[in-house]
């Protein structure tokens, strides 16, 4: 049964879901009708490698994923040659042939699109548990105590700030899994403001975080 995130009654849980697999999967459809490049932007490996990643282990792991999951498997073979068809064009009409061709780079630069995320999923781990080591636990601790001191003075929360707060810290963690995805590069600059981003919706979440609503 196919999972919609309109099906799932627990907001968070479907507003996770929207993020991490049904935008994603949007994505993946749509966006190699715009012809978007599947090839690693030089300065997001300049960034990585700046962050002490070792691009020749990141592109090994990643190829060797991409093999056991898609290649050895048979799901690439069979995607490319459903769409690619037999290669016999007798009888076709060019309108034909010419969708048939279309058909054949979108399924290549899905493939393409796949491969680009699993390795900037790898690249952007060594990034990830830093900026997560370094910002976001952080955050959350004080937010924890920031939510701490307000019980001690009994402070009125706010049910709104709440569940607004809880949607963005959701939101900005299905973020973590979709970022790899979006078809411009992963620059210093975005990839830090995302992670501060993430940090601050964390601290909101966790210092307004209530029970019982």
């Amino acid at each position: 049964m196919a999972i919609h995130p309109a099906g799932i009654k627990n907001s968070h849980t479907s507003q996770l879901v929207f993020w991490t697999l049904f935008l994603p999967l949007l994505t993946l459809i749509f966006l190699p009708l715009f012809h978007v490049s599947p090839d690693i932007d030089p300065a997001e490996i300049e960034m990585v490698q700046r962050a002490g990643v070792q691009i020749d282990a990141v592109s090994e792991k990643t190829q060797d994923q991409f093999k056991r999951w898609f290649i050895d498997t048979g799901a690439m073979q069979v995607s490319t040659g459903f769409f690619q068809g037999s290669g016999d064009y007798t009888g076709r009409t060019q309108l034909v042939s010419n969708l048939s061709a279309m058909a054949s780079d979108w399924m290549r630069s899905v493939w393409g699109l796949i491969y680009k995320y699993l390795w900037r999923l790898h690249a952007l781990a060594y990034v990830y548990v830093a900026a997560i080591t370094a910002v976001c636990l952080p955050a959350l601790v004080d937010g924890i105590c920031v939510r701490a001191r307000k019980r001690y003075q009994f402070q009125a929360s706010n049910p709104l700030v709440f569940n607004v707060s809880t949607h963005t810290a959701v939101m900005v963690i299905g973020l973590l899994v979709y970022i790899p995805l979006i078809p411009f590069a992963l620059t210093p600059v975005p990839v830090a403001a995302f992670m501060g981003f993430l940090g601050l919706a964390l601290w909101w979440a966790a210092a307004n975080f209530q029970t019982g609503v």
